[in-house]
């Protein structure tokens, strides 16, 4: 069940072994995310997908095993490692995880005074730009507790691209929005991705949109993960894989990945 390696990849999980006291999320998992490009990671309720993003982001240790990214190892990497690893990296969480006390500029002006140290005048140009890819115009006196669970989904969005990483992480990131959104932030993630040449690794249970995006999907399953195209998973030999991607969306099975794959 293991993927195959792939020629130049930007993350690199080598097995990993990871367990929550008696329950194992990950008996040996190895999977590569290549760069540049975008991943779509899927799976049941408990397989992994969040926990998996976790420990690239170094939020989570593994039991055992390698994860490198941009070729820095990061288990066991030192405080000033680990930071240096991160700023490569955006990060956004399902729950959208803004802090509360700060409105919505505030939260994503923080990564630019932070990690790029940007003066003040082209943070705001920057934030103004973001909010709008996202359709968040006017939102920046508001705190968190004033935007619907949408908006947070979208705010939390712009400040993961805020400071235009190297690896976007996304927990989630189509799960509660409506579909004119959906195809919004679709539509911003294909545009980072081919104008910055950013590698997306993104957890979904959206089929749909998970067709029109991936150049790549893992599904994690039985403690492993399976890899390969849409269109490879779509025709799998196993019967399981094949009735996870139909299931909910039987017409969506007729997408192929937006890119040739030859």
């Amino acid at each position: 069940m293991d993927p195959s390696p792939l020629p130049d990849p930007h993350v690199q999980l080598r097995g990993v072994r990871l367990a929550f006291g008696r329950r194992r999320v990950f008996d040996g998992l190895d999977c590569d995310f290549e760069r540049g490009s975008i991943c779509v990671l899927l799976g049941g309720s408990g397989s992994g997908k969040s926990t998996l993003l976790r420990l690239v982001g170094g939020l989570l240790a593994p039991d055992a095993g390698r994860i490198a990214v941009a070729g820095q190892e990061v288990v066991g990497s030192s405080w000033r490692e680990l930071r240096e690893i991160r700023n490569k990296l955006g990060m956004m969480f399902q729950g959208g995880a803004l802090l509360d006390s700060l409105s919505v500029y505030q939260n994503l002006a923080l990564p630019l005074r932070e990690r790029l140290r940007m003066r003040e005048p082209e943070i705001a140009a920057r934030i103004q730009l973001q909010l709008a890819a996202v359709g968040l115009e006017g939102t920046e006196s508001l705190l968190p507790r004033q935007l619907s669970g949408g908006m947070i989904k979208r705010a939390a969005l712009a400040r993961a691209l805020i400071s235009e990483p190297e690896i976007l992480l996304c927990d989630e990131p189509f799960s509660g929005l409506d579909p004119l959104t959906v195809h919004r932030i679709e539509a911003l993630l294909l545009e980072v991705n081919e104008s910055l040449g950013m590698t997306l690794v993104l957890s979904s249970h959206h089929i749909p949109s998970t067709l029109r995006m991936a150049d790549r999907l893992l599904l994690l399953m039985d403690g492993g993960a399976v890899a390969g195209t849409p269109q490879e998973l779509l025709h799998h030999g196993d019967a399981r894989i094949r009735e996870f991607l139909d299931e909910d969306a039987a017409p969506a099975g007729a997408h192929a990945s937006r890119r040739s794959h030859s």
